[in-house]
């Protein structure tokens, strides 16, 4: 009988030291795959008005910056939006 209690309380040992083992190797596996998900890219967006606030369509806006290779150009929207997407880092 003595046996059999001896070896029941090895192996309630080995469990909780098994699961504590395996929590830490996923909580590395998700760590590093959270760590992947970092945006490395930005925007730039924004409206351009008059002074009396209305919006200018087909306006000129451009970008430039020495993160880029060549300056970026766009027009804005008929509500003067623009929109400047995929943007490398920068100052």
């Amino acid at each position: 009988m003595s046996l059999f209690i001896a070896s029941r309380s090895k192996s309630s040992f080995r469990s909780p030291v098994l699961a504590l083992l395996l929590g830490f190797l996923c909580s590395l596996t998700v760590t590093h795959t959270l760590t992947a998900q970092v945006a490395t890219t930005g925007k730039i967006t924004g409206t351009i008005t008059d002074s009396s606030g209305a919006a200018v369509p087909n306006a000129a806006v451009s970008v430039k910056s020495t993160a880029l290779l060549a300056p970026r150009s766009t027009h804005t929207e008929a509500d003067g939006s623009y929109l400047f997407e995929p943007l490398p880092p920068g100052t």
